[in-house]
């Protein structure tokens, strides 16, 4: 027993400089947000069609359907920037309230199409929805705005988390009156989606039939950091 106590305190003893050495630390989280206006635009639609037969509602659908993408072509888009984001045939039932106690039935066939573009200039988003109304499309899912170039917009987000985090720890190394040291690690908080912050202005409002603001995106990013802290000479 007293031969385990004493290497203990050897190993305690051993161990004492070694802690007394290692430097204490900083540790922050950084943000930085770049604001963007969007220079491409994500549009998604579909064609919905519905018949008595399958056959005749997947014809139906299909003939929209080009007719919607000759229209897209028609307009500049490339075929690169054109999906088919969802295709689907699902039947018709009977309203089951109206046969109490028997079986509803298939009464018809529901096709859906469902289609994706990416518009380059904004410019052409307000005419090439007015068109795609007249020409067929009775749905539209959703007009999302983005960047061409994320990844040049994320560098700057990144750039500027960095610094804010270097602030904040320079903020409270002279708060506890000790200094910065060196960088010990840097963690990125992970990706961040851009928010949308719209902003009207003349040009989208009058370019088009159909009016269009595309705003500004934020583009964010988050970094942990620590430091060493030294105590002042």
């Amino acid at each position: 027993m007293r031969i385990w106590a004493f290497i203990l305190l050897f190993v305690a003893a051993a161990l004492q400089p070694a802690l007394a050495e290692e430097p204490g630390r900083i540790s922050v989280t950084g943000d930085g947000v770049v604001s963007v206006q969007p220079d491409m635009a994500t549009i998604r639609f579909a064609v919905v069609t519905q018949a008595r037969s399958a056959a005749q509602a997947l014809t139906e659908n299909s003939r929209t359907t080009a007719q919607a993408l000759d229209t897209v072509r028609g307009a500049g888009i490339e075929n690169r920037d054109m999906q088919t984001s969802g295709l689907s045939l699902a039947p018709r039932w009977s309203d089951r309230s109206s046969s109490l106690g028997s079986a509803p039935q298939i009464i018809g066939y529901v096709a859906r199409n469902e289609i994706s573009v990416r518009v380059r200039d904004l410019d052409q988003v307000g005419p090439l929805l007015d068109v795609l109304v007249s020409g067929g499309v009775n749905q539209f899912n959703g007009l999302i705005f983005g960047l061409q170039d994320m990844e040049s917009a994320q560098q700057k987000a990144r750039i500027l988390a960095v610094q804010d985090a270097r602030t904040r720890a320079e903020t409270y190394a002279r708060a506890a009156g000790v200094r910065l040291g060196r960088v010990v690690s840097i963690v990125e908080n992970g990706a961040m989606a851009p928010d949308v912050r719209f902003m009207a202005t003349e040009r989208a409002m009058t370019a088009a039939p159909v009016p269009v603001a595309p705003g500004e995106l934020e583009i964010r990013a988050s970094v942990s950091m620590s430091f060493t802290i030294t105590q002042p000479q």
